[in-house]
Order: structure tokens, then C-alpha cells, then sequence
């Protein structure tokens, strides 16, 4: 039977005759973009592990991963880890970035902003806009441009089936600024890439990302990985418009926290607003501490008290940690909801149904702890998520003779219980 799918394509519709049974487009209901303008904040590490945990508890759902860092950290982590390679060939520094190598150029990150902004009607000639005028322009299907993790990364690494990415790395690196993070000759997609961008192109980049997202037939969940220089790395700038919300990684070091506002080179605070000026960014979504350190595992409100609205942490911080957390979290609902100059109330999710601290403090934070080093071992260089991970099992590495672990269970089922608290939060 001959069904017609209709694709939205920004103000325009595309007629898709389709044989069988149609795909129904499913609108992307949540998207998260992990930004801090200070790097070594664990941006990269949480990403990978929330964004794996989640597609673990939610198999219904298509789980992609987009990582628009230069550094390409997410992309090591989820194909193999940084590990010393697990062959000879590529030549490589871990067993990530060596699959990384292996994946066509189309299927990263650059290759999709690539196909994307080719597709964008500004970049066309004058004989395509003019076809156009009859025939609105289709979007690439994001899904020839991503892999599925799975069918790249280590068996033993026991990633979900519904995990994809596109990868970052170095292929994002374009322009003055990035010149520096190229190792290498850069390849024909990221020339390409260079081609297209313009100034204002990667934010045209992350609104077609946005609209090809919204055509994709399952019900998908993206998580998108940046750097910490926003305003310098380009392709850091497509989350900004493609998610629907931000993850605002914070320590409890006052001055990490300060410099969002008063760096002298990246506040992220003041570029999110600029950015905020000229399109409409994804707004603050979750405050997520990281890094705690803990006193112990009992559950506690992040004030220490019982009444009234707060934010409750699944275990109990170090008391002078508590303390800290709980002065930043009051100082930024001042600063950002009673200093008229700044305005910055306008980046949060909500802003107009929060009245006082406790219930910013509700509403947007979160905590993961200072995970076990052995753990993070693990988890790293083998590329196996904390919910993948097996409790009291020594992991080899690559050479077949160093190994790492193991972790306890209680250990295990402590970190677990911990991100868990924040994947309800997603």
C-alpha cells in the first residue's frame, strides 16, 4: 500500500513517497550540550558516562553522542578507551583514537556539519535556489553520517545497541584559532568543511542539525560534547543551537565558579548571552557539581535542611565542600536573578517559576562524587562505562599483561546508584 510520509524541513515541507509501511518522524524531546569555559571540569568523562547509562536504561530510545570537541576525548573513550592501541595499524596513540581512524570521514562529526551546511540553501548556487523555489531543499538523514557504536568499539566493552556517534577530533579543527590542535594534514571533509564555514555558519550549522534531528523515525535522546573555548572553537558553537538544554559542569572551588563570569578571555556567562542576542541558545538545563569529595554515603539536603524547597544530594559531601557548593549555588541565584545588569536569569530553563535559593537549588543541581581512581582506570583506558563495568574482575590491557581493578561491589553499586539519581534528572 502507497503511504505519504511528510518531512518538515524549517518553514517548508518535503512530500516522501514511501513503499510499505511509513516512518513516522518523532520530534527529538531531549538534547543535552555539556559546557564549562574551564577545561579539566570533566565535561568529556560525564558526558560518557550519562549519555551510556542512559541508553542502558532506556533501550527503547536512540542514544547519539555528538562530539563537537577538537580534542575528541568522548570519541576515545566510547571506541576502546586510551589504552596503548590494540594494533599495529593505524599508527595511533590509544585504541580510540585508532578506531577513530578507521570510521570514513563522513560518518564524524565534520562530515556532518559538512553534509548539512551543504544542504543549506545559502550555500547553494543561484541555479539550486532557484529549483528550490518549486522543490523545498532536503536535509541529509543524519543517520548516514553517524556510526553505531557497536558495530566499532570492543565486544568486552559491553556498550548498548542504541548508542550512536559522530565523533570529534582534530577534524573539527578549522580555522586560526583551531590551527594548532591539527597534527596532521587535514583531510578532504575537514577542507571541505573549511569551505563552508563562515562566520556565521556554524550556528546556521547547529539550526539545520536541529531540523534534520526532528526528521529521524525513532525517538531519540543526543548528547553533544564541547570545548571549553566556546567563542574560539567553531564547531563548539553547534550544540548551542542544536540541544534543547545545557549541563553547566561546576567544582566547588570558588574560583572555577567566578570565572563563567569574569574570565578575561572565554566568560561563558557573557558568551552565552552574546550568542543569546543573535539566535536563540539552549538555556541551562541542570548544574551539575563534580568531582565532591564525600563524606559518606547518606543521602542530604544541600543546605542541611528539612524544610522548604533544596536540592538533595545522593550522599553526604565533605562538610567545608557542602559549604562551598551551597555559597555558589546561593551567590548564583543572586547574582543571576537580583543584578539587573547581567540579566543572566534569561540563560536558565524556567527562570520565571524560581522565587528564591531553594528552589534554584531544586530545580538545577545535581552532584556526582569524586569516583574511586581504580574505577576511573577502568573505565577510561578500557573504554567501559561505569554501568557496563563487572564487579571484582581484574581487566587486561591492551600488551595482555598490565591489568587494572578490580571494584568492589559495594563500590560498584555506589557509583552506579549515583549517576543513576542524575540519568532521572535527563
Amino acid at each position: 500500500r502507497r503511504r505519504i510520509r511528510i518531512v518538515r524541513v524549517g518553514r517548508n515541507t518535503q512530500h516522501a513517497k514511501d513503499i510499505g509501511r511509513a516512518a513516522v518522524a518523532m520530534p527529538v524531546a531531549k538534547s543535552y550540550a555539556f559546557v564549562n569555559n574551564r577545561g579539566g571540569t570533566g565535561k568529556s568523562l560525564c558526558l560518557y558516562q550519562l549519555a551510556t547509562a542512559y541508553a542502558h536504561a532506556h533501550p527503547e530510545k536512540q542514544v547519539l553522542i555528538v562530539d563537537c570537541s577538537t580534542q575528541g576525548d568522548v570519541s576515545e573513550y566510547v571506541l576502546g578507551g586510551t589504552q596503548e592501541p590494540l594494533k599495529d595499524e593505524p599508527k595511533a596513540t590509544t585504541a580510540g583514537s585508532q578506531v577513530m581512524k578507521t570510521i570514513p570521514p563522513s560518518k564524524t562529526a565534520a562530515g556532518l556539519f559538512a553534509a548539512l551546511l551543504k544542504a543549506d540553501p545559502s550555500n547553494m548556487d543561484i541555479s539550486r535556489r532557484f529549483s528550490n523555489l518549486f522543490h523545498a531543499p532536503s536535509l541529509p538523514n543524519v543517520k548516514d553520517h553517524i556510526i553505531k557504536v557497536t558495530d566499532y568499539c570492543q565486544k568486552e566493552q559491553k556498550m548498548p545497541e542504541n548508542l550512536w556517534l559522530a565523533t570529534g577530533g582534530s577534524g573539527l579543527a578549522v580555522g586560526a584559532v583551531n590551527a594548532p590542535t591539527i597534527a596532521q594534514e587535514p583531510t578532504e571533509t575537514t577542507k571541505e568543511l573549511a569551505g563552508l564555514v563562515q562566520t556565521k555558519s556554524w550556528s546556521q550549522a547547529g539550526q539545520l542539525l536541529a531540523t534534520a534531528m526532528e526528521s529521524l523515525p525513532e525517538d531519540w535522546v543526543a548528547f553533544y560534547d564541547t570545548d571549553a573555548e566556546i567563542s574560539e572553537r567553531g564547531a563548539s558553537q553547534v550544540p548551542l543551537r542544536a540541544a534543547k538544554s545545557l549541563v553547566l559542569l561546576l567544582s566547588e572551588n570558588w574560583r572555577d565558579y567566578l570565572r563563567i563570569y569574569n574570565d578575561p578571555v572565554n566568560a561563558l556567562f557573557p558568551v552565552l548571552t552574546y550568542f543569546n542576542t543573535k539566535y536563540e541558545v539552549a538555556k541551562v538545563d541542570m548544574i551539575l557539581f563534580n568531582r565532591v569529595g564525600k563524606l559518606n554515603q547518606n543521602p542530604i539536603m544541600l543546605h542541611g535542611t528539612t524544610q522548604g524547597r533544596d536540592a538533595e544530594l545522593p550522599f553526604s559531601p565533605v562538610k567545608v565542600v557542602q559549604k562551598n557548593m551551597g555559597e555558589i549555588v546561593d551567590h548564583m541565584y543572586g547574582y543571576c536573578w537580583q543584578n539587573m545588569d547581567s540579566n543572566f536569569r534569561l540563560l536558565f530553563k524556567d527562570a520565571q517559576n524560581i522565587n528564591n535559593e531553594g528552589e534554584f537549588s531544586h530545580r538545577y543541581v545535581c552532584s556526582f562524587y569524586h569516583f574511586p581512581e581504580v574505577a576511573k582506570e577502568i573505565s577510561v583506558l578500557k573504554g567501559t562505562p561505569f554501568v557496563a563495568m563487572e564487579a571484582k574482575m581484574k581487566y587486561k590491557l591492551s600488551d595482555g599483561k598490565q591489568e587494572v581493578g578490580p571494584v568492589t561491589e559495594e563500590t560498584l553499586r555506589t557509583i552506579c546508584d549515583t549517576i543513576d539519581s542524575v540519568v532521572r534528572r535527563l
